[in-house]
């Protein structure tokens, strides 16, 4: 999926970080379902779940990571658009603004 997203998103390279980042934290990120458990799952899939079944109090376990993962996606989306991608706008631009030396 991630994959797919950033071959959608290839011509906006910034847009694209982004969407691969932002669904990797939330697809990835991991979190207990319950106490005594020694094994994890997503970390959304338990919030959606102790959310649905248990009430906002029971999810917040699961929530905390979940949203830390995702602000670091978007900071490093972020970051990666004002430093890698910064330059390959401006020179598309240039280039569509160049008047055509053939004629």
């Amino acid at each position: 999926m991630m994959l797919l997203l950033g071959w959608w998103f290839r011509r906006a390279p910034g847009l694209a970080s982004l969407a691969v980042l932002l669904s990797g934290a939330l697809l990835l990120t991991p979190a207990y379902p319950r106490d005594g458990v020694e094994t994890f799952a997503p970390a959304l899939v338990v919030a959606a779940f102790q959310w649905v079944n248990e009430g906002r109090e029971a999810a917040m376990h699961a929530l905390k990571p979940l949203a830390a993962a995702s602000v670091a996606a978007v900071v490093l989306a972020l970051l990666l658009r004002l430093t890698l991608f910064r330059g390959r706008r401006r020179a598309v631009d240039e280039e569509q603004a160049a008047p055509d030396p053939a004629g």
